[in-house]
Formats: C-alpha cells, sequence, structure tokens
C-alpha cells in the first residue's frame, strides 16, 4: 500500500511524495498513514493498493489556520527586550509561554 501526497498552489504542484503505509496486522488488515501539513492550501492524496488506485482516490484535502497562535506567545527574562542586562561570561535565561 502506498500513498502520493501533493501540495498544490494554483496549478502548480509544490511537492510530490510517496511514502509506504504501516500495516496494523490486525483483525480488520488495516493500514496507517500519517502525515504533518506544513503550509496551508490543498493536498491532494492519493491512495494505491497492489499498484492501483483505490475507488474515489485521490482525495482532496483543504488545509486551513495553525494549529497554535503565535500572537499570544510570550517571551520574558533578562536580556529579553528592556528587562536587563547581560553580562559576559555569565549564564543568563529567558522563558517563553505558549500558552495563551
Amino acid at each position: 500500500m502506498y500513498v502520493h501526497l501533493c501540495w498544490v498552489t494554483g496549478n502548480t504542484v509544490m511537492y510530490y511524495l510517496q511514502h509506504s503505509c504501516v500495516f496494523n496486522d490486525d483483525r480488520h488488515l488495516t493500514y496507517t498513514y500519517t502525515y504533518v501539513p506544513t503550509m496551508e492550501g490543498e493536498y491532494i492524496i492519493g491512495v494505491q493498493f497492489a499498484g492501483r488506485e483505490i475507488p474515489k482516490s485521490p482525495y482532496l484535502v483543504n488545509i486551513e489556520g495553525m494549529a497554535a497562535d503565535p500572537g499570544k506567545v510570550i517571551v520574558e527574562g533578562a536580556g529579553v527586550g528592556d528587562s536587563g542586562k547581560i553580562t559576559v561570561n555569565k549564564t543568563t535565561s529567558f522563558h517563553v509561554h505558549t500558552t495563551g
């Protein structure tokens, strides 16, 4: 079993990947394919079994929005912005708060 993953912008295929799937060896003889889309847009997912495209494949997937809101991230601590000075050869740190 293979999966073809394409990211499309307009009429241009930005990238094309072919991956094999993981056989789950369960009573239903299922396979698992995991992917992480890195950009918003249209993805085309084609699935082949025994060298042939399965019915209803390829599938169009619309990826929208970010998994998190970078606008809510706060950075604070010594030496970040106007919060203080950093001394040469002395350890310093800052905190990144991602919950917001």
